[in-house]
């Protein structure tokens, strides 16, 4: 898609609502908003000439008219991406998706971004049409890992568990289908379902990234099943601030540190043991039927070797 790279600054004077444009309602208050922070989110246009013509932000752009009539502000310029109109397939696509979507919030503007870089699309493509760089579709890709558990936890989605007696440990899912076919035709299993709801409370982008450290470190040991604990830990408790999302991903990876920091047990080698057991009986040297008393009394109590000395 070619859209400009940056976010541009255009003549408020050179946007044209074009035909499909509807008079928005209620917008007081992002007009004031607008007014007191400036505009964050910049509208979509596609240029026609010297004008331009809104594709998204139609209510953007009438708080700012707003503002500049009712409220005593004076706005020349809007940021904007600028699409071009001739657009191929997959790029239309992408622009529909993101033109029907309200995205008010970093958090949902990322979320919309790994979307699509799930989807296929290239990552020079996605940061165009958002007015982003490169380097922040690959920070948002780490940022917001591809785990269904973590996803439903992301979006105030709903968690469905039951508990697996067989392993000891509760197995997640994230809807129905996975559910049942886990349980197949065991109806006194399904029975047992039970489910995390969610909270009120959104996340904001900042939090992601104890919880991603935990993910890759879970990836790395093969026990994503114990990740998807922790966030439905998180879920449980409603837990969505930094500092409580922080202190409960420490936890987890002191705990995992702890696992791996125990030493392995030693394994019985034979071998070793009977050459430092001959090494012992060398300085001893003792007689042939002292010997043959040693080893059998070795094997009587279950050592299978023998010790053997050199003349």
């Amino acid at each position: 898609m070619k859209t400009s790279k940056t976010i541009r600054n255009i003549p408020i004077s050179s946007i044209l609502k074009g035909a499909n444009y509807r008079e928005p309602k209620n917008i007081e208050q992002l007009a004031i908003s607008i007014k007191s922070e400036g505009q964050i989110v910049p509208i979509h246009v596609t240029k026609k000439k010297d004008n331009y013509i809104v594709l998204d932000g139609f209510r953007r752009l009438a708080a700012v008219e707003f503002a500049n009539r009712d409220l005593g502000a004076n706005f020349e310029t809007m940021k904007a991406v600028i699409v071009e109109e001739n657009l191929g397939e997959s790029d239309r696509a992408l622009m529909q998706m993101l033109l029907n979507e309200s995205l008010q919030s970093p958090l949902e503007k990322a979320i919309k971004i790994s979307e699509l870089v799930e989807k296929g699309m290239k990552p020079k493509r996605i940061a165009e049409a958002f007015g982003v760089k490169e380097a922040y579709i690959s920070m948002i890709k780490k940022k917001i890992v591809p785990d269904d558990i973590f996803r439903l936890y992301l979006n105030n989605g709903t968690i469905i568990f039951i508990n697996d007696k067989e392993n000891n440990k509760r197995k997640y899912f994230s809807n129905l289908e996975q559910l049942n076919k886990f349980v197949g035709n065991d109806v006194e299993k399904l029975k047992k379902a039970s489910r995390i709801v969610p909270g009120e409370d959104k996340l904001n982008l900042n939090c992601l990234d104890p919880i991603a450290d935990v993910y890759y470190k879970l990836k790395e040991l093969e026990q994503i099943d114990l990740f998807q604990e922790m966030i439905a830990k998180l879920q449980h408790k409603k837990i969505y601030d930094k500092p409580s999302i922080e202190r409960v991903c420490k936890s987890y990876l002191k705990s995992i540190n702890a696992e791996n920091m125990k030493k392995p047990e030693k394994k019985f080698d034979k071998n070793i043991v009977s050459q430092k057991v001959t090494n012992l009986f060398v300085k001893f040297k003792p007689d042939s039927d002292t010997l043959a008393e040693i080893n059998r009394k070795f094997t009587e109590n279950g050592l299978n070797f023998e010790i053997i000395i050199k003349k």
